[in-house]
């Protein structure tokens, strides 16, 4: 059941690549409920694209040796479709040289990708 409030998608499924420690990749489903989209913006809610990083960095710390404290700066970061509430969308995660790269897509578009250094 979800309830409102709520601050991060719900994991639908996880693939874990080769090297599980810094690859990943997650299936997610972006609720309504999510607090970020009240007021941004009324009458067409979407996920701000700071969220988007957020998330990429808490789900890194959730599955790499890694803590949200770690990461210092965005290296690159673009923004190239909207996510609405309800989307189901996957997050792809790749840790390497103390970068974190992160890619949310689905079969048809990329909606965001970016680089955060340690």
């Amino acid at each position: 059941m979800l309830c409102k409030g709520m601050k991060y998608p719900k994991i639908i499924a996880k693939v874990e690549h080769e090297d599980k420690h810094k690859h990943i990749t997650l299936c997610l489903l972006i609720p309504a409920e999510i607090i970020f989209f009240e007021g941004h913006f009324p009458n067409m809610p979407i996920l701000p694209g700071m969220v988007q990083v957020d998330w990429a960095i808490f789900f890194a710390s959730k599955f790499f040796d890694v803590t949200p404290e770690m990461f210092s700066h965005i290296e690159k970061l673009k923004f190239t479709a909207i996510i609405k509430p309800n989307q189901k969308l996957f997050l792809n995660l790749m840790l390497e040289n103390n970068i974190l790269t992160f890619k949310y897509f689905n079969d048809n578009v990329i909606y965001s990708t970016g680089k955060i250094k340690s």
